[in-house]
């Protein structure tokens, strides 16, 4: 009676909260997203916030850059796999193929492994166009920056950068080897 009880209650959870249906997304090798054994992500079949789409502009080190609409609550993952992934010159250590779309994104840039040669950003002086340029940094990140620099004066340190809202440590492991004070 109590396994009984139990299957009822955890097949009321599954139902609840959209575990009825199991999306399993595989990967063959980093560069072309074939087929592979990667599996990932949960979806549900009835309608909610992941059934809405968001378009996302895709630049940078990507094979058929462009924009590319996806469901809310998307991988990064994914993404990359309907612009045929990333070029070969792609920098792997500065994006997260697990990084979870909320739908608040307008552009992502998946930087060249020949940006980090580039001269740095100065996070003292750069204009809101100069920090878009930055990986994981976009339009809104970039006027957050700006802003805490007029009510704080300059960083520091570029630890400090994490006291921006929206900056944490893998924002900030991936700007540091392109910006300077």
């Amino acid at each position: 009676m109590l396994k009984i009880i139990l299957a009822v209650v955890l097949l009321t959870i599954m139902y609840l909260f959209g575990m009825s249906k199991l999306d399993v997304i595989r990967l063959s090798d980093l560069a072309s997203f074939s087929s592979s054994s990667v599996v990932y992500s949960s979806k549900s079949s009835s309608s909610s916030s992941s059934d809405l789409m968001v378009q996302i502009e895709l630049t940078g080190s990507i094979k058929k850059p462009g924009k590319y609409k996806i469901k809310v609550n998307s991988y990064l993952e994914e993404l990359l796999e309907l612009s045929g992934g990333v070029s070969d010159n792609a920098d792997f250590e500065c994006y997260d193929l697990n990084y979870l779309i909320d739908g608040s994104e307008t552009t992502i840039y998946i930087p060249f492994l020949k940006e980090k040669d580039a001269p740095k950003v100065s996070i003292n002086q750069a204009n809101i166009s100069d920090l878009d340029e930055l990986p994981k940094i976009g339009i809104a990140t970039a006027q957050k920056i700006i802003n805490f620099r007029v009510a704080n004066g300059d960083f520091k340190k570029l630890e400090d950068l994490m006291k921006v809202d929206g900056i944490g440590n893998a924002t900030f492991s991936a700007l540091k080897d392109y910006i300077k004070l």
